[in-house]
């Protein structure tokens, strides 16, 4: 069974808060992603990719816009897309794509609720998971369809999750019509509830942590509305965060096998990627929202129809990239408000392929501007220079180098770099 189109179908997977550094295949040297790493030897595979924007809901502004939060206004959690806008899904609708999305969506404008109302959906024809009810990963709530009737996902919602998309693949292979699916998993994003059998991978072993970790950092949690307050050491945080992240990877080969049985591998473009990372008790933190490494750098794979061999692409990539990616790779017209580059030609190996010079990352109260392997952040507007490392040599970011002489030039040319970035981006907005 396989679409009779000549556009291939698109897989999206992203999961929440699963930084790139925490990857079997991104060189983690102990957390087990066996699938993971078989899909990433036959794909290609992203060393340089990063969220525009390290919080849950404005990563996913800038992946269905294609433009970035000074543009959206998309800086917090709980807003919505901006009305009028066109959306990815929308693209895809107009192509005669079938159009599904499943599991957290989290751009609606009420906080913690589950249904998310038809003009909430960014233009999913297809739509069943909720908005963002809580971070427990057990008997999520959630809704089909155009029913606000709540539903229950018995047990972990990452099995739940795949078992509702391979449904869904089953009735697109049937139906012969080309379809983009995006699937959205929760997990690992803490509080972390691994099945015990994944926690026991990890449980009283030695672990190896990032050089940074403060080995005296304790998560707290996310207040008394999410099942009442945390208070866990850092050991015992690891242990359930990687045990989540090999549950994970156990749904993702289920997910490509049955992809594979249905005949559909071979004309899927399948990507995998995450909307931003976590500390993991980097500099004693526990979050997201902050210009490190953990937090911003996000793994990214793709896999394109038929592809055998694995290839690395060490170009700067972000998330406003995949708007005009994704269309183009799947031979669909640009988008003319989408801000990204293109990457198709690099992914498929094409000579004289359009990169980036500049990767920008916003947030509410600070900014990025990464050229090389030189990385400045700032106030968001620009004015005040922050810190500087170079993270060819540096790649835990130990050693600001802001305050450092021989540094000032290359600080002002990115500075400036980065205010004209700002200015053109504003004046498209």
């Amino acid at each position: 069974m396989s679409n009779t189109s000549k556009h291939p179908n698109l897989l999206f997977v992203f999961p929440d808060q699963l930084g790139a550094c925490y990857m079997g295949c991104y060189g983690h040297p102990q957390v087990r992603t066996p699938n993971l790493d078989r899909l990433a030897d036959e794909s290609v595979q992203f060393s340089s990719a990063y969220t525009a924007c390290p919080l849950c809901t404005p990563f996913r502004g800038t992946l269905f816009t294609g433009r970035y939060p000074v543009q959206t206004g998309i800086f917090h959690n709980e807003q919505r897309i901006p009305e009028g806008g066109t959306t990815l899904a929308d693209l895809f609708n107009r192509a005669g794509y079938a159009t599904c999305y499943v599991g957290k969506w989290h751009l609606c404008d009420t906080p913690r609720g589950i249904w998310v109302a038809p003009h909430l959906r960014g233009g999913f024809s297809d739509f069943v998971g909720w908005d963002c009810g809580h971070v427990f990963h057990t008997n999520q709530k959630y809704f089909d369809g155009d029913s606000p009737e709540l539903l229950t996902m018995e047990g972990h919602e990452t099995d739940g999750l795949t078992g509702i998309a391979c449904g869904r693949l089953r009735q697109y292979a049937e139906g012969g019509t080309p379809f983009c699916m995006f699937l959205a998993y929760q997990a690992p994003h803490p509080i972390c509830e691994p099945p015990q059998e994944y926690h026991d991978i990890y449980r009283d072993r030695p672990l190896q942590y990032r050089v940074a970790v403060d080995c005296d950092a304790r998560f707290k949690g996310y207040g008394e509305s999410n099942g009442g307050a945390q208070d866990v050491p850092l050991k015992e945080w690891t242990e359930r965060y990687f045990g989540e992240i090999t549950h994970l990877d156990a749904a993702i080969g289920r997910l490509l096998s049955h992809v594979e049985d249905l005949g559909l591998l071979d004309n899927t473009i399948v990507v995998f990627t995450s909307d931003h990372g976590d500390m993991g008790g980097c500099r004693g933190k526990f979050e997201k929202s902050v210009p490190y490494e953990e937090a911003t750098h996000i793994p990214l794979i793709v896999r394109l129809p038929c592809q055998k061999q694995a290839r690395r692409i060490d170009a700067l990539f972000s998330s406003v990239d995949f708007m005009p990616t994704l269309l183009s790779l799947c031979d669909l017209p640009p988008a003319e408000t989408a801000e990204g580059v293109d990457y198709s030609g690099l992914i498929k190996g094409l000579p004289h392929s359009l990169t980036r010079e500049d990767l920008i990352i916003q947030f509410r109260n600070w900014a990025c501007i990464r050229r090389d392997d030189v990385k400045l952040t700032l106030s968001p507007d620009g004015k005040d220079a922050k810190e500087l490392y170079r993270l060819d040599s540096d790649p835990f970011e130990q050693e600001n180098l802001i305050a450092q002489e021989q540094e000032g030039r290359t600080i002002e040319t990115l500075r400036t770099a980065y205010v004209k970035h700002l200015e053109d981006l504003k004046s498209r907005s």
